[in-house]
């Protein structure tokens, strides 16, 4: 078996609120493509995604997710028995380097939005060129990652962490019926005792996550919790950058 051979690896994360995620280089969308023809969105990502110009992930959900980018010869070890090859793409062009992961919601845009909403998109730099790419999905256990939390983290840090889950899930439930509760009184233009009951025993609830928040124990135990979010990462492309002789003759 060969041993890996590593240029670079790199972890960057992106988030959508459109259900899909890209991964491209701008340099390589051609000209006409932007954001007056979204109605054609869907037609064009596919097509662009069969050109090698980007790949279009279809994570099926809004949020964050976190995608690897490795250049090399193989998947690190620790993700290889969890890699589930998703697209296998001959020459994907990346003609300034800048790889970017966004939302879907960013793919005709400049890295103007990117600065307005950072926390939608990263970019990995790389050697300008054309590569192969191996795009991979990542399934864990589960509870994978919290168990590896469990691991890593002394039993007291990781019971505030587990507390702070369950705080913020009491806090949602709180806030609803407070809202709800706090309507309703106002529409009857009078707050009885169920409403004061109600208000003085939700509030303090919606305010405990903050509390706990600010304690260094809980931040400690985020911090490592991202970290390993981060190691054991939702996607992964693997890279290959493809010599002269080699690149596919477009013309």
């Amino acid at each position: 078996m060969c041993k890996p051979v590593w240029i670079m690896e790199r972890i960057i994360e992106g988030g959508t609120d459109a259900g899909s995620m890209v991964i491209f280089d701008p340099a390589a969308l051609p000209d006409g493509v932007g954001s007056k023809q979204r109605d054609r969105a869907p037609k064009q990502l596919q097509e662009l995604t069969r050109a090698g110009r980007l790949y279009w992930l279809d994570t099926h959900g809004d949020g964050g997710y976190t995608l690897g980018v490795f250049v090399g010869n193989r998947l690190p070890e620790r993700l290889e028995p969890y890699a589930k090859q998703m697209h296998l793409c001959e020459q994907l062009h990346l003609p300034s380097g800048r790889l970017h992961f966004t939302g879907v919601e960013y793919a005709f845009q400049s890295d103007t939005a990117l600065r307005k909403y950072p926390r939608m998109g990263e970019v990995a730099e790389l050697q300008p060129g054309h590569y192969r790419a191996e795009f991979f999905e990542f399934e864990y256990p589960e509870d994978y990652h919290e168990d590896m939390l469990r691991q890593r983290l002394p039993a007291n840090q990781f019971r505030v962490h587990e507390l702070m889950n369950a705080l913020v899930r009491i806090a949602v439930i709180s806030a609803i019926v407070c809202a709800v509760t706090l309507l309703s009184s106002l529409f009857r233009l009078r707050c009885g005792t169920w409403t004061t009951i109600i208000l003085a025993c939700g509030l303090p609830l919606i305010g405990l996550p903050i509390l706990l928040y600010f304690r260094p124990s809980y931040r400690q135990a985020s911090s490592v919790y991202g970290s390993i979010q981060k190691e054991f990462c939702d996607y992964g492309v693997l890279l290959n950058r493809l010599v002269r002789e080699t690149v596919i003759d477009e013309t």
